[in-house]
């Protein structure tokens, strides 16, 4: 019995679904199934149970989570102890998504910070995973709206900027305030991957109303949209910087009543 198949084990209980508890993992998925497998067999029982679409642990698999949940943490814990026995060693765990990770790397490039801070880069589901294992100290992501019993707490406030095609003169916009492009076609991403209550409150606030607005469920979908056509967006700085080598430009709007907030 291996560790690293007990940590395979608690991720197929968290997820439910074994492609992504081999993401969470790290692994793909045959080596992940390849190692409960052996598993299985040393203990000479079923751990998992197919339900529907997805998978679940059996009661021999939930009897063996929770032995792994106490092993782990308590790995963990020693880990940590000697760690923290030399405080030169000490480093935080950071836990950064994508699109703020080259940000938050220039902020620590410091040496002296960056010797007691790790960062490691991750999408939201590996970071939620990784928080509530206690694997990473503390997370930045630019969305918490799939972020469920974690303290979350904001600890800065974006800029707002206009994107659009390079093919399209932003200067023609000026006097460049949010009311200025409210009758151009405006791409928005989807409630579904941003939130937009900032924006949203302060459009009603002011009694404004976009004319003319297309929604994307995906940033790939809205870049391809402001490449291509003539509609612009509203983006906070960290999502515009992510796609920043891409045909696009951008200006900070003079507006800022409905910054963004990033979340730890």
């Amino acid at each position: 019995m291996e560790l690293r198949q007990l940590r395979y084990l608690l991720a197929i209980s968290e997820e439910q679904n074994v492609n992504r508890a081999a993401k969470l993992c790290f692994v793909t998925q045959p080596a992940l199934t390849q190692q409960i497998k052996k598993l299985e067999a040393e203990l000479n029982t079923s751990l998992l149970i197919k339900c529907g679409r997805g998978i679940v642990l059996s009661e021999e698999g939930e009897k063996l989570s929770r032995h792994a949940s106490k092993l782990i943490r308590k790995v963990e814990a020693i880990k940590q102890e000697f760690i923290n026995s030399d405080k030169s060693n000490k480093q935080l765990m950071l836990g950064v998504d994508p699109g703020l990770f080259e940000y938050t790397k220039s902020k620590v490039a410091n040496k002296t910070i960056a010797s007691s801070i790790k960062i490691k880069r991750m999408g939201n589901d590996q970071l939620q995973y990784e928080l509530r294992k206690g694997m990473v100290d503390a997370g930045i992501t630019t969305d918490v709206s799939n972020i469920k019993n974690i303290g979350q707490s904001p600890i800065v406030r974006e800029k707002i900027y206009l994107v659009a095609s390079k093919e399209v003169h932003l200067n023609t916009l000026q006097p460049l305030d949010l009311a200025s492009i409210l009758s151009e076609p405006l791409v928005l991403p989807s409630k579904k991957i941003m939130i937009r209550k900032y924006l949203d409150d302060y459009l009603k606030e002011k009694n404004l109303k976009i004319k003319l607005m297309l929604e994307v469920d995906s940033f790939e979908e809205l870049v391809s949209v402001i490449k291509h056509s003539s509609f612009i967006t509203l983006l906070p700085q960290s999502i515009f910087l992510k796609y920043a080598n891409e045909e696009i430009n951008a200006i900070e709007l003079n507006d800022d009543g409905f910054y963004r907030d990033h979340y730890l």
